[in-house]
């Protein structure tokens, strides 16, 4: 069995034979003392898959330092714009041209795949690290035309929602209002990822994804859900999955 950390490396060469303790980590120098040692072919590819499984596992760690410093640097992002529903939101230019600058400056950028389902738009985060490491976070928006939009606009307009909560959820960002001092009296905190997660649930086990279930709810996403709002419509996903199964029986 392979011995590896961050300082020695210990390999099997030829099973109840030699092995290499090396120091300096770089393919060049693991493979030289193979050869040295005598190792075949087996060895050979076992050395170069432990030194595959140390690379992935230190891109992993310099990612995760990126992000930790990035997070440590990007501000607040304001709810600058009202959608519809009267919902507050940051649209994702003015998210972009915060995080970017930062991004880049820690070694991190992003793309977007984007698949079109039936009645709705699921968008894929890709966030990468200079140093090969990279995650994928999904987040889908239903297409739900308002009065005097095209079926177009709906569907761009579905796609750029469902970006925005892909990336902010990859990264973490937080977005809020501005601090009033408590003057409007509403809050505007949002539902936390676990009260997200639990409604996204019962969204899912009662098939409520309507235009009459989001006019219900009052926001586009579940994540635009206030957390004042939270018991309310959780209460309706449960009871319309109560008569579901009334019906069933």
């Amino acid at each position: 069995m392979a011995k590896v950390d961050e300082v020695d490396i210990t390999l099997p060469l030829v099973p109840g034979s030699v092995t290499i303790q090396e120091r300096t980590l770089t393919p060049a120098a693991m493979l030289t003392a193979a050869i040295e040692k005598g190792i075949d072919a087996q060895g050979i590819k076992t050395l170069a898959e432990i030194f595959e499984r140390m690379q992935a596992k230190q891109a992993e760690r310099e990612f995760i330092a990126a992000l930790l410093a990035f997070k440590a640097e990007c501000p607040r992002i304001e709810k600058s714009d009202v959608g519809v529903h009267n919902s507050r939101f940051a649209p994702l230019y003015k998210i972009a041209a915060i995080i970017d600058p930062i991004l880049l400056k820690h070694g991190l950028t992003y793309s977007f795949d984007t698949e079109l389902e039936e009645k709705r738009v699921r968008s894929i985060c890709i966030l990468y690290h200079i140093g090969g490491h990279s995650t994928r976070t999904t987040f889908a928006a239903p297409i739900d035309p308002a009065p005097k939009m095209t079926e177009t606009h709906a569907t761009a307009s579905a796609s750029s929602l469902a970006e925005r909560y892909a990336l902010t959820l990859s990264l973490g960002i937080v977005t809020g209002v501005v601090d009033d001092d408590g003057k409007a009296g509403t809050g505007g905190e949002t539902i936390t990822a676990e009260q997200l997660k639990t409604l996204q649930t019962l969204l899912d086990e009662t098939r409520a994804d309507s235009p009459a279930f989001w006019n219900f709810a009052g926001v586009q996403t579940l994540a635009e859900i206030p957390a004042k709002d939270y018991g309310r419509v959780q209460q309706a996903l449960l009871q319309r999955k109560a008569k579901m199964r009334e019906t069933q029986k």
